[in-house]
């Protein structure tokens, strides 16, 4: 396997793993709470803000072996394309023509820099 793959490989799973603490703060957000020091201080959101700081230090460690040109348009717009996804599935939103021509884009961009 190509070292360069599988760093690009390892930078759409912290993508992945960006949207999904996305959800979580989410979810967390439509809760209601008994005090506003709870709303901020639950399981789901110290979660979600835990999975962003493994993001960033994952993503300091992956520009070590792949340039900066790749890994910013990459960590940058994959989680939009991974939001309207989990959009659909975890809160049944709508997904437009607008919402595909837009993730279609994005994924084509990522293709051309990637290869």
């Amino acid at each position: 396997m190509n070292s360069e793959f599988f760093y690009i490989l390892l930078l759409a799973i912290t993508c992945f793993v960006s949207a999904v603490s996305q959800v979580l703060l989410k979810k967390a957000a439509l809760k209601e709470y008994p005090s506003f020091l709870r709303q901020y201080l639950n399981v789901r959101v110290i979660l979600a803000y835990f999975m962003f700081f493994a993001v960033v230090l994952a993503n300091t460690y992956i520009l070590r072996f792949i340039p900066m040109v790749v890994v910013s348009p990459v960590a940058e717009t994959l989680p939009y394309v991974l939001s309207i996804v989990f959009g659909r599935i975890f809160f049944c939103e709508k997904i437009t023509v607008r919402k595909i021509c837009g993730a279609v884009i994005i994924i084509i961009g990522i293709i051309f820099i990637v290869m």
